[in-house]
């Protein structure tokens, strides 16, 4: 999956999204990705629940987070992991670009996998490892 052009269709302002999750594990070549998690201003995710993106409302720590939805593509407008809530805005304005599209930096994936240690991120935190190793040669 292209991650970048999924994204680029979607035709989003610019400083208003980021891709996060797994989505630069995919831009990178790290590994293949299932879908692609986004990250919008409050704005944008109105504006897409409006065009008819699919809502609906799941629990995730405990928690009711709304989620939209589009084929591969889901879309939130907060994000929060073991007792972190960062500040979406700045997540945003903090992010990595590649190919014109933001993401959030692979250190910050990095630190986000390592506080919930499940089997699946200690998996991509070695595949990250790799890959700093290769392009650092």
């Amino acid at each position: 999956m292209n991650v970048s052009e999924k994204v680029r269709e979607l035709n989003l302002p610019d400083g208003e999204y980021l891709v996060f999750g797994s989505g630069i594990l995919g831009a990178l070549g790290i590994r293949e990705i299932g879908d692609i998690d986004l990250i919008v201003s409050p704005r944008v995710f109105d504006e897409l629940r409006v065009a008819g993106w699919t809502f609906e409302k799941i629990e995730i720590e405990g928690r009711i987070r709304e989620r939209l939805s589009r084929g591969e593509v889901e879309v939130y407008r907060d994000f929060w992991y073991g007792g972190h809530h960062p500040d979406p805005a700045a997540l945003i304005a903090d992010s990595q670009m590649i190919d014109g599209i933001p993401f959030l930096p692979l250190e910050k994936l990095v630190e986000i996998k390592r506080i919930l240690a499940r089997p699946k991120d200690f998996r991509d935190i070695e595949l990250i490892a790799e890959y700093q190793s290769s392009i650092s040669k």
